[in-house]
């Protein structure tokens, strides 16, 4: 039986032939499991999802596209690069322990359009597929989050790289030499991410947005460093490597200078390698600093200035008659005179927002944080919050933040509602079936099933109405077919692994019953009915079917006994029927024959 690392806390996870979705024992988290068809393929596995568990997310990259390579059919694989873009990290929630995902890479394109994302999607497992798009929302719910914050910072000028604490925890030279680089760029007026001041007070998991949008807006990195290890380290890499890429792409206008000290340029990393690299001991090494730094940002950033009060006395009564018609109702007349503001200064902030108040019928200002939508979706009051400043913009923020967090309670709310009327239908069908309402039971489960649940009650109940049967054990007694039955796929599925052995015996025990139809028919002679249960049997369990009746019917204790009570019935006459039987259709011999009858008589 295969064995696989947790992709979330790196514990053992025994995989399940046919097994797509398990559940760690270790960290309680169900997560996708790649199909193992062989031991190189599970040790790329647990090494990629080792290096990204590290978050170093470039090798483990590395490993997935070498596993697509060799298996493009995998989903797993794609799913990994997946998670490689965008830097998601398993961390424990603060307050169930769970393992949740959290995002050191962010992307402007949403994952639904990501094209390994697609591919995974396009090679998964229906359970698999379900997976991989609720963790999908996920990610994607907080990337949107982080571009909401980082949209709100203030661009940076230059972004300083560096490695903080050594591997005993110590603060390393590097980041005092970052220090002093920082307070002289201060003073020369630019404005400078440096992630031990700039992140001050901020959790490990909150850093990504402020990251992210220094990388994006910062025209300089500095990359500092006394070692080549520590230019390698998985933070210090992450950073500068995100920043390479963006040079490469939609940013070509910005400069990475290495800053060294005692090491010479070539020892640096391959990518860094051809860039110009400064070093640190040079008596001249702040004034060739600073000079390539003002080529590459003739401008520095401006500090935020004040928010103009408008550019005629006019505009602050005319808000104020909005104000009025808003808190009447006549949203017309709200909309003209913001109308007239704008004609006067067209940045008005206040003007937009009474225009998106008007626009939705609102009345009053406080009733903005109770809606339930994305307030950006309405142009006035996205103007509203590019143009704000200050205070203004901290306020419509928090209406943002607030309607789009009632409108999740309320996703989440009508989700939840949803799935315990889908359970309750579950619930009714499984109690109608027991008293063999069957119609009524299909009208019950029928919702659930056409909502792909992955209650594997559903898939039993439609199975037991299917076939008008009140429990599994009557499926048995009647021989039913149900390997052939649509919903036994899904069925095991969907199913808690240690219920899948109890599906797959049900099935084997629904064969073995046909088996002895076939006996049982033979014996009485009634030859029309050998042959078709013969027939079923064979199209169920291949040609050699019937060589393995008697294996069927001697592995299970209850069936021997079912053969114990022919043996009674039939006598001696059984006895020959079966050898009869083993040597018309097998080559068994005589051995196996003295074995099944010997059985019979203990009986």
């Amino acid at each position: 039986m295969a064995t696989l690392k947790c992709k979330m806390c790196g514990g053992d996870i025994i995989v399940i032939e046919g097994s797509s979705v398990l559940e760690c024992e270790h960290c309680g988290v169900m997560q996708t499991v790649p199909n193992v068809s062989d031991e190189k393929k599970g040790r790329l596995f647990d090494r990629a999802n080792l290096f990204r568990r590290n978050s170093d997310f470039d090798k483990a990259t590395i490993l997935y596209e070498d596993i697509i390579g060799e298996y493009p059919e995998e989903a797993e694989g794609y799913w990994g690069l997946v998670l490689c873009k965008y830097g998601i990290e398993y961390v424990d929630d603060a307050q169930t322990g769970r393992k949740i995902p959290t995002c050191h890479r962010t992307l402007t394109t949403p994952i639904e359009q990501d094209a390994d994302y697609l591919a995974a999607i396009e090679h998964a497992t229906t359970m698999a597929k379900d997976t991989y798009i609720a963790e999908a929302r996920e990610i994607d719910r907080i990337q949107k989050q982080i571009l909401s914050i980082a949209l709100r910072e203030e661009p940076y000028d230059i972004f300083i790289c560096y490695k903080e604490t050594d591997e005993f925890g110590l603060r390393t030279d590097d980041s005092g030499m970052a220090q002093d680089i920082y307070t002289e760029l201060i003073r020369e007026g630019y404005k400078v991410f440096f992630s031990r001041i700039t992140l001050k007070g901020k959790s490990g998991t909150e850093y990504e947005p402020y990251i992210y949008s220094a990388l994006s807006s910062a025209k300089v990195m500095l990359v500092i460093g006394t070692c080549y290890e520590y230019f390698e380290a998985v933070w210090v890499k992450n950073e500068w490597s995100r920043f390479l890429s963006m040079m490469d792409g939609d940013s070509p206008k910005k400069t990475l200078i290495p800053c060294i000290k005692g090491i010479l340029a070539d020892d640096l990393p391959p990518r860094l390698k051809n860039l110009q690299a400064l070093n640190i001991s040079d008596v001249t090494f702040f004034k060739n600093l600073m000079e390539s730094i003002s080529r590459a940002i003739p401008e520095k950033s401006v500090k935020e200035t004040p928010a103009r009060a408008g550019s005629s006395d006019n505009i602050s009564p005319m808000l104020k008659r909005a104000v009025i018609f808003l808190s009447d109702g006549d949203f017309a007349n709200a909309d003209a005179y913001c109308e007239k503001v704008l004609d006067i200064d067209p940045e008005n902030s206040q003007a937009y927002l009474f225009k998106f108040m008007a626009n939705e019928k609102i009345r009053k200002e406080a009733d903005i944080a109770e809606l339930k939508w994305d307030l950006r979706k309405n142009g006035n009051f996205d103007h509203a919050l590019t143009y704000a400043k200050g205070a203004e913009k901290d306020k419509l923020t928090a209406y943002l933040d607030s309607a789009i967090e009632n409108m999740n309670r309320e996703i989440a709310e009508n989700e939840a509602a949803r799935q315990r009327w889908l359970t309750e239908g579950i619930d009714r069908a499984c109690e109608q079936v027991a008293r063999g309402e069957f119609d009524a039971a299909a009208a019950s489960v029928r919702p659930a099933l056409e909502d792909n649940t992955r209650d594997e009650r559903a898939y039993m109940t439609s199975i037991l109405i299917r076939n008008k049967s009140k429990c599994a054990s009557e499926l048995v007694s009647r021989a039913v077919d149900i390997a052939s039955d649509e919903d036994y796929g899904k069925l095991l599925e969907f199913c808690h692994p240690e219920n899948r052995d109890y599906y797959t015996t049900l099935r084997r025990l629904c064969g073995v019953c046909c088996a002895l139809r076939f006996v049982g028919a033979y014996v009485k002679g009634d030859e029309a009915s050998t042959l078709s249960w013969k027939d079923r049997y064979v199209q169920e369990n291949g040609e050699d079917a019937v060589a393995s009746i008697l294996f069927d019917i001697l592995s299970h204790s209850s069936n021997v006994h079912t053969v114990g009570a022919l043996a009674l019935r039939y006598g001696d006459e059984l006895k020959k029927k079966l050898r009869d039987t083993i040597g018309k259709y097998t080559d068994l011999g005589d051995s196996l024959v003295s074995s099944v009858v010997g059985s019979m008589q203990k009986l």
